[in-house]
């Protein structure tokens, strides 16, 4: 009898070591699988940070960019309008500049009309001396 107790004392022992080993085996398993899963919340998290810092980044640009297109556009207009208005005043100076060419031309046809006229009754004065 006391061999089977002895049995039975070494087989309990056996069993209780190898689940002793087992669950020790499974604590050292979980304790590893909770450290990665430490190491790749901290890595996500720090990934997380540099994106949101990205994402500012990229928000400040798109509010820098969106002023710089308005400036832009706003000095555009203001251009247009410029042009525009110099435009009118170009053709205007145009129109002074052909009003003025076409008085000068008919100022200087009187004057070389008026010449001939003179120069016609010098030449008719001449004839008369010499017919009478």
């Amino acid at each position: 009898m006391l061999e089977i107790y002895k049995k039975k004392m070494f087989f309990s022992f056996k069993i209780k070591s190898f689940f002793l080993h087992f669950l020790q085996g499974q604590l050292s398993k979980e304790r590893s699988s909770r450290s990665q899963a430490s190491l790749l919340t901290a890595e996500l998290e720090t990934r997380l940070s540099t994106l949101h810092l990205e994402l500012e980044r990229s928000h400040e640009k798109e509010e820098k960019a969106t002023l710089d297109n308005r400036q832009l556009t706003e000095r555009v207009s203001a251009l247009e309008k410029e042009a525009a208005s110099l435009t009118l005043e170009l053709k205007a100076a145009q129109a002074r500049y052909n009003q003025e060419v076409v008085a000068h031309q008919e100022t200087e046809r009187s004057r070389i009309l008026s010449k001939e006229e003179a120069n016609l009754e010098v030449v008719k004065g001449i004839c008369f001396k010499f017919t009478n």
